[in-house]
């Protein structure tokens, strides 16, 4: 695997930790901005968006700075816990009503998308840590050298 495309690369930290702070920003203004589908339970989960972006934020600038395959992998797992709190509890209080203009259809269709990112957060995470215990028992991978072949 070359070097560029291995997964701790800091440049995609660095893009993660700014479109993430765009996201927390975003999600701060909503109930300024007052959308039609914002129900007022909105603030109840407000805290779990917050808290699962501005780990997202501050992990990735760790990984800038400190990025071995194995810590990737643990930072990816921790990713994932924050996002299943964040999710769960936006699946629970489901602050949205789109019923207004799009219909109920559209709630239930919501509904079932933020279950399936759940799951593939669960699976995402399971297989992070999967891969964190691997490289934490294996060491960090060599890089291969390549010989030129005339």
């Amino acid at each position: 695997m070359s070097h560029s495309s291995r997964p701790n690369n800091p440049g995609g930290y660095v893009v993660s930790a700014v479109l993430n702070a765009v996201m927390l920003w975003v999600m701060n203004q909503l109930p300024v901005w007052k959308p039609f589908f914002l129900l007022d339970s909105y603030l109840d989960v407000l805290w779990a968006i917050n808290m699962s972006l501005i780990v997202q934020i501050i992990l990735n600038l760790v990984l800038v700075f400190f990025h071995p395959l194995f810590f990737h992998h643990l930072i990816q797992t921790v990713f994932s816990l924050v996002s299943i709190i964040a999710l769960l509890w936006i699946v629970r209080v489901f602050p949205l009503d789109f019923s207004s203009r799009l219909g109920d259809w559209f709630n239930i269709l919501f509904r079932v998308v933020l279950i399936v990112a759940l799951v593939g957060t669960l699976i995402g995470g399971i297989t992070h840590f999967v891969k964190f215990i691997q490289a934490l028992f294996r060491g960090e991978p060599q890089r291969e050298e390549r010989e030129d072949q005339d």
